[in-house]
């Protein structure tokens, strides 16, 4: 998904709730636009946070997400968009799992 700023608060909220286990927060060169009425509105200063969640605990992510991208008021939903995750070390999926 794509947050306009204040994202460690963010982050560090879900991980205090135990919504993921793994987080990056990518600054550099993100810009996001999208269609407002007749404008085409811009915003260069986005984070793009890509996360790693359990199955289990993605409705309540999107909740919290939702909560959180109210605050910004903008005119068009938030993008979180979800994955599943397909592979990766069996280690791995059961450490996200916990």
């Amino acid at each position: 998904m794509t947050v306009p700023a204040h994202t460690q608060e963010f982050i560090n909220k879900l991980f205090k709730k135990t919504l993921v286990a793994d987080a990056t927060d990518v600054v550099d060169n993100v810009k996001k636009s999208w269609h407002s009425g007749r404008k085409i509105i811009q915003d260069d200063g986005r984070h793009r946070l890509s996360m790693l969640s359990s199955d289990d605990r993605i409705a309540e992510l999107i909740e919290e997400a939702a909560t959180f991208m109210s605050g910004f008021h903008e005119t068009v939903p938030f993008d979180l968009v979800v994955t599943p995750l397909a592979t990766g070390s069996k280690e791995y999926i059961e450490w996200v799992k916990l």
